[in-house]
Parts: structure tokens; sequence; C-alpha cells
């Protein structure tokens, strides 16, 4: 197997795409990557702060979504009255894709929880979303 193997990578190395390396090369060392990081950890930041802030206007009974120091998404916990199923229908009704951790553990959960992501909407649209979820979420 070793030699077909090597056969097959020489094979798919030996075009490497030469002029997309240099360019990522000097987009790198003259610095624009780190800036680009720069801002969208800037921008990233503002969309945590905006979903922890309306989680905490609008959905202080059904769940607590702490911050954290990075990542584009958040663990909304679920108070104990709340229950899953219901949440998830309601953030169904009003298009909004809830993830339970569940789906990543093979393990049961002690305390239900859902991924929020955050990274592509802006504050605004945070804002409106979680309105949106709470608002469907009392009405079912």
């Amino acid at each position: 197997m070793i030699g077909p193997l090597a056969t097959v990578r020489w094979l798919l190395d030996r075009h490497s795409p030469t002029l997309d390396q240099a360019v990522l090369t000097d987009f790198i060392n003259q610095g624009h990557f780190a800036r680009h990081l720069r801002r969208m950890r800037v921008l990233y930041i503002e969309r945590q702060q905006a979903l922890v802030e309306a989680a905490a206007k609008f959905l202080p009974d059904i769940m607590r979504v702490p911050s954290l120091d990075g990542g584009l998404h958040l663990i909304g916990w679920l108070e104990k009255k709340i229950k899953q199923d219901k949440l998830l229908t309601a953030a169904n009704a009003v298009n909004i894709e809830l993830m339970p951790t569940s789906f990543f553990s093979t393990q049961p959960q002690n305390k239900p929880s859902v991924i929020l992501g955050y990274a592509p909407y802006t504050p605004d649209e945070i804002y409106q979303s979680v309105k949106a979820l709470r608002d469907a979420y009392n009405k079912s």
C-alpha cells in the first residue's frame, strides 16, 4: 500500500497552487491578515455582547447566556421549567436555528442547553431575533 499511496500523493502534490501561495504569503507578511483578525475580533465581540444583552433582557426566564472570551457561538442554558422541545419548536416557527448541545454528546445532559450562533448577524438583527424567539415561545 505504501507504494501506490506515495504515487497518489506525489500526483496530488505536484501541482501546488504557487501563485495562490505567493499571494497568501504576501497578504500575511504585509500585515493584512493580522489587521483582518483584529477587525473581526472587534466585530464578533460586539455581536456576542449584543446576544448576551438581548438574552438578559428578553429571555431571563427562558435561558441564561453567559459570555465567553472568544468564539462565534454561545451556549444558552435553559432554566429548569423550560421544555427544550417547546423552545426548539418556537425557534423554528420564527426561522431561528437552535442546536441542542445534546446532539454533540454521547452522555445524557444534566442541564438542557442550546447553541446560539451570532457571527453573521448585526446587533440589531440579534436583538430582533431574540425578541422574536421570546414572543414565539410565549405564544406556544
